[in-house]
C-alpha cells in the first residue's frame, strides 16, 4: 500500500542570527587587515623600485668593466618635482663617446632607461650636501660615472647615497637607500625609518 504521509520540509541552512554573526566577524577581520595592507603596498612598491635601481647601477658598473669605457647614470627628476602632474623620475645609462681618443659626449645606451613610479621620489646625498636630482640647487643633472676600473665619480662627491621615498614627506617616513662605494663601485641596498 502506498502511504500518503505529509512530507517534512528540509530545514538545513543558516538562521538570520548566524548570518549576522558571520558578516560581523568578516567585517571585523577586514577592518583589522585593510590598514596593514594599505601600509604594505607603498613599502613593496618602494622596495621594488629600489631593487630595480640597484640592479640598474650594477649593470652600469659591469658594462663599464666589459666595454672599458666610462658609463654614466644620470637622474632627471626636475619635471617630477616642479610640475603639478608629477611625471616619473627617470634614470638614464649613457656611454662615453670618443672621437680621435677624446671624449666628446654621452650617448644613451639602448635599453638604458629606468623609469620610477610617479609616487616615488629620489634624493642624492653626500657628506657635504643633499640635492633633488635635477633640482634648481644644481643646474646639472645628478650623475654617477662608473670608470672601467670600477671607481666612481659623481656630481656631488663621496660617499654616494641615493634615497628613494614614497609620497610627499622626504625625510619623514620609510625610505630605501642605495649606497655606492666610491673606491670599489660596489652597490648596496638598505632600508629604514628616517
Amino acid at each position: 500500500m502506498l502511504s500518503l504521509k505529509p512530507h517534512k520540509p528540509d530545514r538545513t541552512g543558516f538562521t538570520l542570527m548566524e548570518m549576522i554573526v558571520v558578516v560581523f566577524i568578516v567585517g571585523l577581520i577586514a577592518a583589522l587587515a585593510v590598514p596593514n595592507l594599505l601600509s604594505t603596498v607603498p613599502r613593496s612598491r618602494l622596495n621594488a623600485d629600489t631593487q630595480k635601481l640597484a640592479t640598474f647601477l650594477r649593470q652600469a658598473r659591469l658594462k663599464a668593466a666589459n666595454t672599458q669605457k666610462p658609463i654614466r647614470v644620470s637622474f632627471n627628476c626636475i619635471d617630477h618635482f616642479l610640475l603639478a602632474t608629477r611625471p616619473p623620475c627617470v634614470a638614464l645609462m649613457e656611454t662615453a663617446v670618443f672621437e680621435d681618443g677624446i671624449m666628446t659626449g654621452w650617448l644613451t645606451i639602448r635599453d638604458g632607461r629606468l623609469e620610477f613610479r610617479p609616487e616615488i621620489n629620489i634624493t642624492a646625498t653626500s657628506t657635504t650636501w643633499t640635492s633633488l636630482p635635477g633640482s634648481a640647487l644644481n643646474s646639472n643633472l645628478i650623475w654617477i660615472v662608473f670608470t672601467p676600473s670600477s671607481r666612481l665619480i659623481s656630481s656631488f662627491g663621496p660617499p654616494i647615497n641615493i634615497s628613494l621615498w614614497y609620497g610627499n614627506a622626504p625625510f619623514g617616513g620609510f625610505t630605501y637607500d642605495v649606497t655606492l662605494n666610491p673606491a670599489s663601485g660596489r652597490v648596496a641596498m638598505a632600508s629604514g625609518e628616517h
